[in-house]
Order: C-alpha cells, then sequence, then structure tokens
C-alpha cells in the first residue's frame, strides 16, 4: 500500500473523487448481485410449492435487479478502463518528463534497456494497480463483506466456520506477497539487462560484423537470457504456489458448508430457500475471495513495479524555468583554479584549470584523448559542477546561474550531432511554423554551414522530413544541418567539439572560413586535431592529462 500512495503523491495522481464514484458504482453492483442470489433461493422454495403468482413476481423482482447490474457493470468497466489509461498516460508522461530533466551526468549512466523495461512493463503494472486491480479489489471486497453479512444472519455458527479462513488467507498473502514484489523487480531489471544489449548490439552492428564480434555478441545475448528465464522461473513457482493454496483455501470450506447446510435442510434447521440462498451466497462469496486473493497477488506484482518505478524517478532534476538576464561583458569565459573529477571519490580530470577567454576570441583546445578538452566543455555547458573552483560566463559565476540561462549562450555542436526524425526546418529552427523572418534566418544559418544547395534540391525543401536516426541522409550533410543549428540559434559563444572531422576537405574549408568570417562579437572555442581547424584560432590551450601545459599564440607560432 505504501508503493500505492507514493505513486500517486509523486506524479498528483487525482483519486479519491474516482475512487467515491467506483465505491457508489461497486455498492450498486453489490446489492443487487447479492439481492438476487438471495431472491432466487426464493423463487426456488416457490417453485417446490407450486404457487405461480409469487414465483413471477420473483421472476420481476431478479430480472430488474439483474438489469440494473449490468448498466452498473457497464458503469464499473469504463470506469476502471478509462482511469487505468489516464493514469498509464500520467505516469508515462511523468517519467519521460522526469528522464529528460535527469541532470546530464545521471543520464550518461542510464541504461538504455532499462527504460524500455519500465516503458514497457513497469508503467502499465503500476497503472493497473492504482486503477484495474485496485477497483477489481475494492468491488470484490464490497460483495465478499455483504455475502458474509446475509450469510452470518442466516447461518452464525456455519459463517464463524467460513471465515475462519480468513486469518489463513491474510498471513498467507502477507508471507507470499513480498517475495512476489521482490522476485517480480528481478524478473524486470533481468528484462532490462537483456533490453540493454540487444540496443547496443542493435546500433554498433556495422562494429560486430567488422570485428567478426558474432560469437561474443550471442553469447551475450544467450547469458543475459539465461538470467531473465531463472528469474522467470523462480517467480512462476511462487506463483503457482500462491495460486493452489488460494484455491484450496476457498474451495475446501465449501465442501464442509454444502455437507453441513445439507444437513441443516434434513433435520428441518433450514428451509429450501435458505438452503439455495446460503449455499449460492456462500458459493459466490467464495468465487469472489478467490478472485480476491488472486488480486491480492496482482497487487504483490504492480507494487514490485511501482517500487522500481517510484526508485527511477527519484533524485535530482534539472530545473529549466529560472532565467536570468547576462550582460555581455569583455571577458566571454573565465576558468580559475578549477579541479574536476566524474565522481566525488574518483581521481580528477581536470587539476587547477585556469585561462581567460576575451569576447570575440577564437580559441582552440588542443591535446590527445584523455587530455581534459570535452570534460571542460561538459563543464562550461553546466552538464557537470567543479569540485572546486570558479567558472564565469561574461563575469558572472556560473554557480549563480539559471541552466537555461547559461545554455543559451551557447551554440554547441558536438562530433556525433544528434536529430530528431522532423523535418530539416523544424531540426534547425525548433519549431513547425516560422515567419518570413526566421525562414529568412534559416536559409542563411543553411548557406553558411553549406548546405542550402543539398536542401534545395530536395522535393519539399525544409518540410522534407528525416528518418529515424537520419538513415536517409549522408553523416557529412547530417553534421551541416546541425552547423546550421548552431548558426541559427546565433548564441554569443559557440562550441565546435571535433564537429568538422566527419566532413570532406572542401565543406570543412567552407565550414571554418564562415568561423573565421564570424562577427567581431562572437566567440568560439573549438577542439580539433586538424591544423587546418586549428589555424583560424587565436590561441591555442594545450592540455596534458588534465592540466594547462601551455598558452600560446597561434599566429605568432606559425611565424
Amino acid at each position: 500500500m505504501r508503493a500505492f500512495f507514493t505513486t500517486l503523491k509523486k506524479n498528483q495522481i487525482r483519486y479519491k473523487s474516482v475512487y467515491l464514484a467506483y465505491i457508489i458504482i461497486a455498492a450498486v453492483i453489490t446489492v443487487s448481485a447479492v439481492a438476487a442470489t438471495i431472491i432466487s433461493g426464493q423463487m426456488g422454495q416457490s417453485a417446490l410449492d407450486g404457487d405461480l403468482d409469487t414465483l413471477l413476481g420473483y421472476l420481476a423482482i431478479v430480472s430488474g435487479l439483474f438489469a440494473i447490474r449490468i448498466v452498473a457493470s457497464g458503469l464499473d468497466a469504463y470506469v476502471r478502463e478509462r482511469y487505468t489509461g489516464n493514469v498509464l498516460y500520467k505516469l508515462s508522461h511523468n517519467f519521460a518528463s522526469h528522464i529528460i530533466k535527469k541532470p546530464f551526468s545521471q543520464l550518461e549512466k542510464l541504461n538504455a534497456g532499462e527504460v524500455v523495461s519500465i516503458q514497457q512493463n513497469d508503467l502499465p503494472a503500476a497503472a493497473s494497480l492504482l486503477g484495474l486491480v485496485g477497483m477489481q479489489t475494492i468491488s470484490e471486497f464490497m460483495i465478499l463483506i455483504v455475502s458474509l453479512a446475509y450469510m452470518f444472519f442466516l447461518q452464525p455458527f456455519f459463517t464463524t466456520l467460513f471465515v475462519l479462513l480468513f486469518p489463513l488467507l491474510v498471513v498467507m498473502q502477507i508471507f507470499v506477497s513480498k517475495p512476489i514484489q521482490k522476485k517480480q523487480i528481478a524478473v524486470l531489471e533481468k528484462t532490462a539487462a537483456y533490453n540493454n544489449i540487444v540496443s547496443d548490439s542493435l546500433q554498433n552492428t556495422a562494429t560486430v560484423a567488422a570485428y567478426s564480434l558474432e560469437s561474443t555478441v550471442e553469447r551475450r545475448f544467450l547469458s543475459a537470457y539465461d538470467e531473465f528465464i531463472a528469474a522467470l522461473k523462480d517467480f512462476v513457482r511462487t506463483m503457482v504456489v500462491l495460486v493452489i493454496s488460494g484455491i484450496i483455501i476457498t474451495l475446501v470450506p465449501m465442501f464442509f458448508i454444502n455437507i453441513i447446510s445439507g444437513n441443516a435442510v434434513i433435520n428441518d434447521n433450514m428451509t429450501i430457500a435458505e438452503f439455495i440462498a446460503y449455499t449460492a451466497v456462500a458459493l459466490q462469496a467464495s468465487g469472489w475471495l478467490m478472485m480476491l486473493s488472486q488480486n491480492l497477488t496482482r497487487i504483490g506484482r504492480a507494487a514490485g513495479a511501482a517500487v522500481r518505478l517510484n526508485e527511477k524517478t527519484e533524485g535530482e532534476e534539472e530545473d529549466l524555468t529560472a532565467t536570468a538576464a547576462i550582460p555581455l561583458t569583455a571577458t566571454a569565459l573565465e576558468f580559475n583554479g578549477v579541479n574536476f573529477a566524474y565522481s566525488e571519490d574518483g581521481e580528477n580530470v581536470l587539476k587547477n584549470v585556469t585561462f581567460t577567454v576575451q569576447k570575440g576570441a577564437k580559441i582552440a583546445l588542443a591535446g590527445g584523448s584523455g587530455s581534459g578538452k570535452s570534460s571542460i566543455l561538459k563543464l562550461v555547458l553546466g552538464m557537470y559542477k567543479q569540485k572546486s573552483g570558479t567558472i564565469a560566463v561574461f563575469g558572472t559565476d556560473t554557480a549563480n546561474l539559471p541552466l537555461s540561462s547559461l545554455r543559451d549562450i551557447f551554440a554547441y555542436v558536438p562530433q556525433d550531432s544528434f536529430l530528431l526524425p522532423e523535418s530539416i526546418g523544424e531540426n534547425i529552427s525548433g519549431k513547425k511554423e516560422r515567419t518570413a523572418a526566421e525562414n529568412s534566418r534559416l536559409e542563411k544559418a543553411c548557406a553558411d554551414a553549406g548546405i542550402l544547395d543539398f536542401v534545395n534540391s530536395l522535393p519539399n525543401k525544409f518540410e522534407d522530413m528525416l528518418a529515424e536516426s537520419s538513415e536517409n541522409i549522408s553523416g557529412g550533410q547530417r553534421q551541416r544541418i546541425a552547423l546550421a543549428k548552431a548558426f541559427y540559434k546565433d548564441a554569443p559563444i559557440i562550441i565546435f567539439d571535433e564537429a568538422t572531422s566527419a566532413l570532406d576537405p572542401t565543406t570543412e574549408s567552407q565550414i571554418l572560413t564562415t568561423l573565421q568570417n564570424l562577427p567581431a562579437e562572437k566567440t568560439l572555442i573549438m577542439t580539433a586535431h586538424r591544423a587546418s581547424a586549428m589555424a583560424i584560432c587565436d590561441t591555442k590551450i594545450n592540455l596534458e592529462n588534465g592540466e594547462i601545459v601551455s598558452i600560446s599564440d597561434i599566429a605568432a607560432s606559425e611565424e
């Protein structure tokens, strides 16, 4: 139940009014069902007595009760399914929103297979706990209570014997539901691990083929699948034990109730009508008890999904709503004694880094792999926080800046750009509908990036759609669209992280010329290995093992 209310609270799901309405519907179903069963007993007595008029009267009442129950059952199904669907939508929306807002440091460690598993398994299971299963349990419990009340009214002694199985059922549910919850979580985690292996392998098929890694991938597949099957078998064994126990606990008392109540009729301690009604209500109560037992099992499974969902949506979220004005002072970027590690107890990958970038400067960060170039860019973009030291953008400490305002300062072009399966125009501008001025700005950005001729050659030009993973364009075209996106943003600082490495020399030369002729107030920071790329910069900052080893004037060094 804790998982139930925690999920409701965390996702701000309204439930009181819906559950109140459902309880009213369930009460109508309960009264009509039990009343129809009781009156059916009177019908049996009337039939035995040959009283046709009374029999027809009871038949009319029962028919009316059945009509009421049909309407109420239709409302019951509508409310349960509609509410469950709404809850699933809310949970899915909130989960996606939380994942998107996670700090970059957490997103980098996120397991893609686990996210897929949560979407496919945990979210529907948690929604069923809050909607379908939860509401069904309320309905079953109400019918069971009303049935037992009537049974106790007719035969207190027999009913007491029937009720004695309740503590046993509760103890069994408490005993078994916890392992079920843990084993359900284990199954979901193994599913996530398997999905992650599939996802990684499909995304890197070229590498797998080039290095003949098929046998290694197959071994990983089979190992992960075996672990999943083992966890699933363990879960199913527990489920089978619980279901069989529930059947035994609910059906055995019915056997003895029929014997005892039949003996009561023989000894004239119970009328035929009472016998028919009592055994029918007892059978109905037994059936509802079995269904309640099964639903409690389903609740245990769904609770496991809700617990995992709550765990995955805990933690820090980035606030992207706050904004702050940043005056564009003479100093564009300043690092002062910055130390940084990717974990609290990890070794520093940046050590006492200090440098200043003036507005309008063009800076090249140089160094081998692992020298710290990409780490500097991640700190600049607010993806991580430094361990010590200060970072200032246009004279403002980044620690005091909202993330949205900080990131508005930069246009970032990585080595491997990501584009959405939307139109080229929307990918560059971020807008489906654009004004004439925005279209002109879009064309200029594409011209500067050397992609305008390609776009104009397409049937729908800027409205041409990109495929998933941009499969319908080349790698160079994808990178040039990403460059156009950076130019369109028109940010005061442009960051190029090996952004021209995938381009042919002609296109690279064209883009570097554009960068060299940026307006005087634009600042450029790039990481590059090619001398041609660094040649357009004013200053080169050389890094080695996370430390600055030299800062040199490129023009002077070339002389």
